[in-house]
């Protein structure tokens, strides 16, 4: 039995939907959909994804838990790609709160949509917001 002891109840839920929703080897589109990702691991402190170069990224649980607070009371935030200029009201500016310097905000939100907490709009520059 996995115990989620060093999160808060209230914020266990979005690790829970992820778990819930989201099942291993899964391929998820980054918002462009210029490119996949695999689901390759899920625990209560990160999931690790798998590039489709190869590349293994593990994001920690911070990012999914953190997310739809700071997209609170906002309508459509930037997703900020790595591609973009980063400014500071965009998902991958506040994402670096937590990755220090990897960027992880093509995989969060799609993982995030898929789990069923946000909805991205893909047209450039791709956005996303809390579903309502």
């Amino acid at each position: 039995m996995v115990l989620f002891s060093t999160i808060k109840p209230t914020e266990m839920d979005v690790m829970i939907e992820i778990t819930r929703k989201i099942h291993l080897y899964e391929v998820l589109q980054t918002p462009s959909g210029r490119s996949q990702f695999e689901i390759y691991h899920i625990d209560p402190d990160r999931v690790v994804i798998k590039t489709k170069s190869g590349t293994i990224i593990s994001i920690p649980a911070s990012c999914f838990i953190e997310t739809p607070k700071f997209l609170r009371e906002k309508n459509w935030v930037r997703i900020g790609a790595v591609h973009e200029t980063a400014s500071n009201d965009t998902l991958e500016s506040h994402l670096q709160n937590f990755t220090h310097g990897t960027s992880v905000a093509s995989y969060v939100a799609p993982i995030l949509e898929r789990a069923g907490i946000v909805e991205i709009n893909g047209n450039r520059p791709a956005k996303l917001r809390l579903r309502r």
